[in-house]
């Protein structure tokens, strides 16, 4: 699979230029919304779990786990909120680290990812399954399969913003205006080929 890449300078202008002017409740509020829907469930339930306590960067990993298991979004929500690892939670319950695998091809750089990626790779001979990962680890990688995969994103410059130290609420609405102005973008450019073939069929028409 291929990605688009845009210059490095471009993912900082909107790290640190456009998010000045969202508020923080707003990128709260369009992250969990957007997980909301990836995951197919009801705003409400996202709202139960932040009653819970838990940090908001843990969610899609509740929605994640709940919705593999068939589990209640809120038991896995207590759980977390009480303090148990997503090891401990993932433990017994028919899954393992391979849930939050993500197969990418490239050569990754991020000072975050390299690290996560370079974990599971040497481990894969023996299953994947049996490597254990952070608690940061499960929310960086399940954060960057969510935010890339609703928005048909490229991977590597979810990773890029990252890596810039932006948190994941940040970085979905970073994500959601690029990918605004990218469709903004490609619908002028087809109108514009849209009126120059009109043209063209015109002036063919007047010979």
């Amino acid at each position: 699979m291929r990605y688009a890449k845009f210059p490095i300078i471009l993912v900082a202008l909107f790290c640190f230029g456009i998010a000045g002017l969202v508020t923080a409740s707003e990128f709260d509020q369009s992250y969990l919304t957007a997980a909301a829907k990836h995951f197919e469930v009801e705003a409400g339930q996202v709202d139960v779990i932040i009653k819970q306590g838990v940090d908001i960067e843990d969610v899609p990993v509740i929605l994640l786990i709940a919705t593999r298991t068939k589990s209640s979004i809120n038991q896995i929500a207590k759980v977390r909120a009480r303090g148990d690892s997503w090891q401990e939670i993932i433990t017994g319950r028919s899954i393992s680290t391979e849930i939050f695998y993500i197969m990418i091809a490239g050569e990754i750089t991020s000072k975050v990812y390299a690290p996560i990626f370079a974990k599971l790779s040497t481990s894969a001979l023996g299953g994947i399954d049996k490597v254990a990962l952070s608690d940061d680890e499960v929310v960086n990688m399940t954060n960057l399969r969510f935010i890339s995969s609703f928005h048909d994103y490229s991977i590597f410059e979810v990773m890029a913003m990252r890596d810039f130290g932006k948190d994941f609420p940040r970085i979905n609405n970073l994500v959601d205006q690029r990918k605004a102005e990218m469709n903004r973008l490609e619908k002028q450019k087809k109108k514009e080929a849209s009126l120059k073939a009109k043209k063209a069929e015109g002036s063919g028409d007047n010979d």
